[in-house]
């Protein structure tokens, strides 16, 4: 049916710990925050359709925390870089027949509040997303590339140096 497990004994046996989450939610991504202890740790997971919950009793309880998200919720992806900013990537897709953009969030109050990452222009498609364990500001994103006039434009992987400020293309195979 979906939604989150958890085991207790290194993946023996599972039980379902869906307390605050739907039924029939489609879990894409988990995030530990790494500065959180055990009994109280907080965790974050990407439900597809529906944005991102947290946990801050280890997966017991979640709540839905999607404060300044866009229309997309098609979740895909959490990461949080070596500062503790969240991200998350949402794919794009299609709603009521239309394509949806794909967008990458931040947050750097816990989830608590999101906003947006401004990719470059004609850029719709995020995939996948690297952050360099060092330095917090260089990242890689991955695109699908979109349709225009019959052909592939806007694919490939791009990467910024400065958190998103400006980003440059540093692969794209069809060049």
């Amino acid at each position: 049916k979906g939604g989150v497990a958890v085991s207790e004994d290194g993946g023996r046996t599972w039980k379902k710990s869906n307390n605050g989450i739907p039924d029939n939610s489609v879990c894409t991504n988990f995030l530990l925050d790494p500065t959180t202890t055990a009994g109280s740790q907080t965790l974050f997971v990407s439900v597809f359709d529906r944005g991102i919950y947290k946990s801050t009793d280890s997966g017991k309880t979640w709540g839905i925390v999607n404060n300044g998200l866009g229309k997309n919720l098609f979740a895909w992806q959490l990461r949080q870089n070596s500062n503790g900013r969240l991200f998350v990537l949402f794919a794009r897709g299609e709603s009521g027949g239309k394509v949806v953009d794909g967008a990458i969030y931040f947050s750097d109050d816990k989830a608590e509040t999101w906003s947006q990452l401004p990719l470059p222009e004609g850029i719709n498609g995020p995939h996948d997303l690297l952050l360099d364990p060092i330095h917090a500001d260089i990242m890689y994103v991955s695109c699908w590339p979109r349709r225009s006039d019959r052909k592939d434009i806007n694919g490939g992987v791009i990467k910024t140096e400065d958190g998103g400020r400006s980003w440059k293309q540093v692969f794209d195979d069809r060049v």
